[in-house]
């Protein structure tokens, strides 16, 4: 198994003047929220009916965090009590959110994400929600507008956090929450890639009807 948690050295420079037309607001999505007093089984019919991988949750309509499949995952995993996993408060299982306004420049918005270690930023204007900024509208904006400015050698990580394809689910999870890395490379006796395995892989599995 390899691990490296950052990835090749990349100049943005030769972007930056195309990422400072962009703002959050050309590609933020409608947020799915949920409310802070609703139970885990309630997020897990949510996220499993609709096939989204977070959601937003808020209290009075307010947002104050964000839970995700991988926050789930990774509660079970830190269950050490034995609680059931169910009863346990969703403001427990979430993460707080960051937020950013309208007319942030998508690059602020890339900064924050990696500074901060996530994956998704909620959108405020005048003390009110108008969307959610995640990973998933970042590389839809840069195959838009860079994709054919770079190579994948520049982005890609050279070391990763791996598992064997006959080793059982509590292993892979117990390397992800080990390096808490949300996928894992999966290798063959002889080590050749055949497959990448994911905390979402896990939940869908886990709760597929």
């Amino acid at each position: 198994m390899n691990w490296e948690g950052k990835t090749s050295k990349v100049s943005f420079g030769k972007v930056q003047c195309k990422a400072e037309q962009y703002t959050a607001k050309d590609f933020a999505n409608n947020p799915i929220m949920i409310s802070k007093n609703a139970q885990m089984i309630d997020v897990i019919e949510k996220l499993t009916e609709l096939g989204i991988s977070r959601l937003v949750v808020h209290d009075m309509g307010k947002p104050i965090g964000i839970i995700t499949t991988k926050d789930w995952v990774m509660l079970l995993l830190s269950n050490k009590h034995g609680e059931n996993p169910y009863k346990i408060p969703l403001t427990k299982a979430m993460h707080h959110i960051a937020q950013v306004k309208p007319d942030t420049p998508i690059r602020e918005c890339v900064k924050t994400m990696l500074l901060k270690g996530i994956s998704s930023l909620v959108v405020m204007e005048n003390d009110k929600m108008v969307g959610i900024f995640t990973k998933t509208d970042l590389i839809r904006h840069y195959s838009q507008n860079y994709s054919h400015d770079s190579f994948v050698s520049e982005y890609m990580r050279k070391k990763f956090a791996s598992v064997r394809a006959g080793e059982h689910v509590s292993k892979a999870l117990e390397i992800m929450k080990k390096y808490k890395t949300p996928r894992l490379v999966v290798t063959d006796d002889a080590g050749k890639y055949c497959g990448i395995i994911t905390m979402g892989d896990f939940f869908r599995s886990a709760f597929s009807i």
